[in-house]
């Protein structure tokens, strides 16, 4: 009977009959869970089999409404119809067993490398398919063929959580210098790029060089000491000889005149300026790629480091589904109530996760061990290991508790009762060099809102995993609230953003009522799944996804990507004119992204016009101050004073926040980084005090920053000027004199500069009390610590009197007036927050 039933079965034969996605799914003996195919699934598959023929295929997908099985069909559908073989990439070896899991449970046959590492034959010949690691494909040793007409070809290919795979890229083309590892190597490197280096800022030089670890500083090399000093460089990565490291040098070798170079206190990373992915056939020449994701938030990258085309990353596959998409209800505490504090909020989180009602298990996710110790003493469980297995074992074996795990965003599936409470505390760490780099030149551009959000929706997607999922996610310290107030969300995917707007709703209608009423109602009605709540949560998102997906429309930025990748193409080929001019035909609005432009365009001609270069980088300085200056490169001039009281609202426009609370949170961030100590960072410091000044309506600037030379701030205004030096981390007791002759050299700068005496010199430093050899002229003043906590209580109260007032409501006039109140105008400034320097009596007598 068991061999008359098994002879009844679908052979293999029949099964490579159908080239329809859904007719193989029908066809397949799968076990009684796996059915039928979603509608959702269905439909992406319909809309995939009519675009199969092109090239890339890009396919959004809200998590838990089955991507692997979507995917494992369209390649069996490819292999079917003879374009093999066929291959599924993942970003983890954890995915790998999961998709053969999937592939198996639906009778496709899938498999991995066996252990002798060999190709599997079925694989080649196109019979089964291939499932493995994106980097076992994307590297610098790939057995798939490095830079060879000689690579394994591959006809049809899928690329799970997309997102993630443009990192893993880059960092497999990167040569890493570990100073604890290669210490001989990356003193030869940093002493090769001392002299160009100390000329960009001396002071992160010396940090550097010093080992200062308590700094977050990331320089990068400008590109014409790179291609100045390329042999040298070469030589010494050469000299690596460890046999336990594969250096994937070949990718530097290749792109010697197109290298970046960023070095912080730990590392030396040197990787080619864009992707080389024509170095990995394999992935470059596969017939057929279709990239899968839940979002999309970096598709700048996908462009100009994987070379997907621009019309590929314009009409993604995007279903309409958004109920697939699980319960998601995102809370910003402080755009409800300014008194809903981080510190507070830890308390309710706590504690309503001890009671039970926040559901099962809260999980925090914190970008520090320093975050994570704040929990610890509330009594939260640190999960210190970083295997997943580990971590969902130890959350499946104890109900109502917090559990902390830092930094990580990605990759851990919290599904059910593991998570019913997510809190990212805290804005997500860059932790490679050059996003490091890219977040402290490029501020306002959309590369660090890119990165940031991309990070952010990672971390928000580890709670729901299916669409009968559902958690309550916190979001807590003011820099992430402030992301998610601002106006343009395009670099989330539409689902968040519908749930963002949602949100908001939320926030406009409970502003007004006792805020840990709103937070314990809210609470209730999403954990507990009240049949009310299902209606109004579906039926708000429901309109605004259908709203958002009939105006998404970015076109524009993504021609503007499309360029960045064409003129790289140009470059790699020797076609430098037309490599510059694809670059500078590009469009932006954005000054920082116009100075990026020229910056690359200089970058690509230095090697055969220097002259032109030069001139490149002049203007690609002139529109943003942050990146290379040459030798000829000036400080710009101020030339227009502010006007006092300046006009806030107007300003909460330019930063593109949502509402008032947006601008409440920016102010509360200044606050934040003015802070006396030796583990702030001087740059973060000396940025907050940037800001300030341009909160109090200032025309500020950084001179040092941008030039080398100057303050490292200076404040115009009607009322008269101020040259600032910042000294955050000086401990002594006194103000040397050294630092009285660096402010007053500022005050020299000032005077040629501006040919000018109407202006104070200002000193912020946690004394007032002068060493006795030290004299400081009548212009100078000191904010010490008093008056530095005076200020931020001024600060304080502004951004609750702005946290707690409506746009509708508030007007020049008024907000002068409060100006006032909190002595935060310019005529009151110097008064109010500052003092004198003078000897200690004590010491002089």
């Amino acid at each position: 009977m068991n061999n008359f039933l098994k002879s009844l079965q679908i052979n293999e034969e029949d099964k490579h009959t159908f080239i329809k996605p859904w007719e193989i799914f029908d066809n397949l003996v799968s076990n009684k869970e796996y059915g039928y195919l979603r509608a959702a699934q269905k439909e992406f598959l319909q809309e995939w089999y009519e675009k199969r023929k092109t090239k890339d295929i890009i396919g959004l997908l809200n998590t838990g409404a089955g991507k692997t099985i979507i995917g494992l069909l369209a390649l069996q559908s490819e292999l079917n119809e003879g374009n093999g073989p066929a291959i599924y990439l993942c970003p983890t070896k954890q995915l790998v067993t999961q998709v053969i899991n999937e592939a198996h449970n639906i009778n496709i046959n899938a498999i991995t490398f066996p252990d002798t590492g060999q190709f599997p034959i079925k694989f080649k010949e196109g019979s089964c398919i291939l499932v493995t690691t994106f980097d076992k494909l994307f590297n610098g040793f790939s057995k798939f063929g490095i830079d060879s007409a000689d690579y394994v070809k591959i006809g049809s290919m899928v690329i799970d959580d997309a997102h993630a795979v443009i990192d893993k890229a880059i960092n497999n083309t990167t040569v890493k210098i570990a100073r604890d590892k290669y210490g001989k190597q990356y003193d030869e490197i940093l002493n090769l790029f001392k002299l160009d280096l100390e000329r960009q800022s001396n002071r992160k030089f010396r940090n550097v060089k010093d080992n200062v670890k308590r700094n977050n500083i990331v320089i990068k090399v400008p590109y014409w000491t790179i291609v100045n000093n390329k042999d040298t460089l070469i030589n010494i990565l050469q000299s690596i000889n460890d046999p336990s490291v594969n250096l994937p040098l070949q990718f530097v070798l290749e792109a010697e005149n197109d290298l970046d170079v960023y070095i912080d206190v730990n590392e030396i990373d040197i990787m080619p300026k864009h992707v080389p992915v024509k170095m990995v056939p394999s992935f470059a020449n596969a017939r057929h790629r279709l990239f899968l994701s839940a979002t999309l938030s970096n598709k700048e990258d996908l462009i100009t480091e994987l070379g997907v085309s621009a019309e590929s990353v314009l009409k993604p596959i995007i279903i309409n589904e958004d109920s697939d998409s699980g319960e998601k209800l995102i809370i910003a505490p402080q755009r409800i109530n300014s008194k809903l504090t981080d510190d507070i909020m830890r308390e309710i989180i706590y504690k309503n996760t001890c009671n039970g009602d926040l559901g099962a298990n809260t999980v925090v996710l914190v970008p520090s061990y320093k975050k994570a110790n704040i929990w610890e003493k509330l009594g939260a469980i640190l999960l210190k290991n970083d295997d997943i297995n580990y971590i969902q074992e130890r959350l499946e074996e104890q109900n109502n508790k917090v559990w902390v795990i830092v930094n990580r965003y990605d990759g851990i599936d919290l599904k059910d009762n593991l998570c019913n409470c997510l809190v990212l505390d805290g804005m997500p760490m860059q932790t490679t060099l050059r996003n490091r780099s890219i977040s402290q030149r490029y501020e306002k551009s959309n590369k660090v809102n890119s990165m940031a959000s991309q990070k952010i929706e990672q971390g928000m997607g580890r709670a729901v995993r299916s669409k009968t999922d559902n958690a309550i996610i916190f979001l807590l310290g003011d820099k992430l609230q402030e992301i998610v107030s601002k106006k343009d969300l395009s670099d989330f995917s539409l689902v968040t953003r519908a749930q963002l707007k949602f949100a908001d709703k939320i926030i406009k209608n409970g502003r007004k009522d006792d805020p840990e009423t709103v937070l314990t109602t809210l609470i209730s009605a999403s954990i507990n799944k009240e049949p009310n709540w299902e209606k109004i949560y579906h039926s708000n998102i429901s309109q605004y996804y259908k709203e958002l997906i009939n105006s998404d429309d970015e076109n524009d930025k993504i021609r503007l990507f499309e360029k960045v990748r064409g003129a790289w193409d140009y470059k790699i080929d020797r076609n430098y004119e037309e490599a510059v001019h694809e670059l500078l035909s590009s469009k932006s609005s954005n000054s920082e992204y116009k100075g990026f432009l020229y910056e690359e365009a200089a970058s690509y001609i230095y090697p055969v016009n220097r002259e032109r270069a030069i001139r490149l980088q002049n203007k690609a300085y002139k529109y943003n101050s942050y990146l290379f200056r040459t030798q000829q490169s000036q400080y710009n001039l101020r030339k227009d004073r502010m006007i006092e009281a300046r006009k806030i609202l107007d300003f909460a426009k330019e930063r593109g926040f949502e509402d008032l609370s947006g601008l409440r949170l920016w102010i509360i961030n200044i606050q934040n980084d003015l802070v006396y100590s030796q583990n702030k960072e001087e740059f973060k410091f000396r940025k907050a005090v940037y800001k300030l000044g341009i909160l109090l309506g200032y025309n500020s600037s950084q001179p040092e920053a941008e030039s080398t030379d100057g303050p490292d701030n200076l404040w115009r205004s009607k009322a008269g000027d101020i040259v600032i030096e910042c000294k955050n981390q000086a401990f002594t007791s006194s103000i040397s004199r050294h630092y009285i002759e660096q402010i007053d050299h500022s005050g020299n700068w000032y005077r040629e500069k501006y040919c000018s005496e109407n202006f104070d010199e200002l000193l912020f430093q946690k004394t007032a009390i002068l060493d006795n050899n030290a004299h400081a002229s009548d212009k100078v003043y000191v904010v010490d610590e008093e008056g530095l906590e005076k200020l931020k209580k001024a600060l304080d109260s502004l951004a609750e009197f702005i946290g707690n007032a409506s746009i509708d409501d508030l007007s020049t006039q008024n907000l002068e007036d409060i100006l006032t109140q909190y002595h935060l105008t310019q005529t009151q400034f110097i008064q109010f927050f500052t003092r004198k320097p003078k000897h200690n009596a004590k010491r002089n007598s």
